[in-house]
């Protein structure tokens, strides 16, 4: 017999106030997921405090045990403080927040969002609080089970492992390329959901590699740095390891020589490589044929402070997708002739279009969510709804004339946590 599983904990966060509709929105809210009484233990302020409790410590300790937080948004959730406390105390506790638009005109609702940092996180309408809508906030919730304990998990292991001082290491997911595979009505290309680390997935053509706008890869040493692993694994080594030919940045510092990739490089741009050496693990032993180097951090030297490093925008990962993606075409149309004219690979890749084949295969990582970046549930939502949604419209909207041949495009989660995220962003968006 299977083992039930534990009621999530909900947490609802409003504005509270006589003047306001909010407390008969959430208490509707409230009432709606008290209703599977089997599923959800549901925490509400004006309800869960009982007589002589501190409602403030009481508040406080509710919200890290909670599996998610709900805040229903209307124009004047905006004056709230104690709205303010409870989200920062919930992504402190690593804890997945869900806004709900429950009242407001676009125009009043988006300065509302842009303060308590919702400007980019997927939402949910509850302005009817009909059948229809009140389903969906159930699958929303039902999605993100599990997530809070996974970040708190990764959280609290990597904090007792490295301290305080460093950035947080996630755990990588065990590889597996094809998770969950989604298939579209308008084009034969697969969507695929990988996990683990991307440089542990054997048989794909194209890793997609994020990259600064100066094409210095991450030092070799730096091991947790996805961008040093693919350096140090297309590399060419001797039998004890040690480092012959750093081939990938040299390919990089030779691309770099030619007018149409000086650095600094545009975000969102893309500079194609070999995957290494032909002797290297990454060619030789995983089988990939090119890294697409996207410019996802923008390194801005200062000579009067230290220098400013900001990940792509995300209304640049779109364009990012589609170059990638046009890139593939481009690499099939000139069967596999990509180097600039004196290029130092242009020669090899010319004796070699005879027995060019077309790429099968590309994945396309969470652009700049790595190490010491944008590592938050938040941050990975956001960025793999664009980065589905890219894939969709670019399938959708190829020409013809313009021709994708790939069978498979990966989409890649690193822990398990972020797989976890991702697949409720494509169960969303692909099916």
């Amino acid at each position: 017999m299977t083992a039930p599983l534990a009621k999530m904990q909900i947490f609802i966060s409003y504005k509270r106030g006589d003047r306001n509709a909010l407390n008969s929105q959430a208490n509707s809210i409230r009432r709606f997921l008290e209703g599977y009484p089997e599923e959800y233990e549901v925490w509400m302020d004006t309800t869960d405090i009982s007589a002589g409790d501190l409602w403030e410590m009481a508040i406080y300790k509710a919200i890290p045990r909670s599996d998610v937080i709900l805040v229903p948004v209307a124009p004047e959730t905006i004056e709230s403080q104690w709205v303010r406390r409870e989200l920062d105390l919930a992504r402190r506790a690593q804890v997945c927040i869900i806004p709900l638009l429950v009242k407001g005109t676009d125009a009043e609702l988006g300065p509302v969002l842009k303060d308590l940092g919702f400007e980019a996180i997927n939402h949910l309408k509850l302005f009817n609080m009909d059948d229809t809508e009140m389903d969906l906030l159930k699958k929303a919730v039902d999605a993100n089970r599990g997530v809070t304990r996974e970040n708190q998990f990764n959280w609290l292991t990597d904090f007792l492992l490295k301290g305080d001082q460093q950035a947080v290491q996630k755990m990588p997911a065990e590889p597996n390329p094809s998770r969950s595979v989604y298939t579209l009505p308008f084009h034969s290309c697969e969507i695929h959901l990988a996990s683990g680390d991307l440089t542990k997935l054997s048989g794909i053509d194209v890793i997609v590699n994020p990259e600064n706008n100066y094409l210095q890869m991450a030092r070799i040493f730096e091991a947790t740095s996805i961008s040093s692993k693919i350096r140090v694994l297309g590399s060419k080594r001797s039998a004890a390891g040690h480092l012959i030919e750093d081939t990938v940045q040299i390919d990089l510092n030779d691309m770099a020589r030619f007018e149409d990739y000086r650095i600094p490089i545009s975000e969102g741009q893309v500079v194609p490589t070999h995957a290494g050496h032909p002797e290297s693990e990454l060619a030789d032993e995983l089988g990939v044929r090119y890294l697409f180097h996207v410019i996802s951090v923008t390194v801005k030297h200062t000579p009067a402070r230290q220098d400013q490093i900001r990940p792509i925008d995300d209304s640049m990962i779109e364009e990012a997708v589609e170059n990638c993606l046009d890139w593939v075409i481009r690499l099939d149309a000139n069967k596999g002739v990509f180097s600039p004219v004196g290029g130092r690979r242009r020669t090899e890749e010319e004796a070699a279009m005879s027995g060019y084949k077309p790429i099968e295969s590309i994945l396309l990582p969470m652009f700049a969510t790595g190490q010491g970046t944008r590592q938050s549930q938040d941050d990975i939502k956001r960025v793999a709804g664009r980065v589905a949604k890219s894939v969709r419209n670019y399938l959708k909207t190829n020409s013809k004339a313009k021709k994708l041949n790939l069978k498979r495009i990966h989409i890649c989660g690193y822990s398990d946590a972020d797989v976890h995220i991702i697949k409720s962003q494509m169960d969303s968006i692909l099916k």
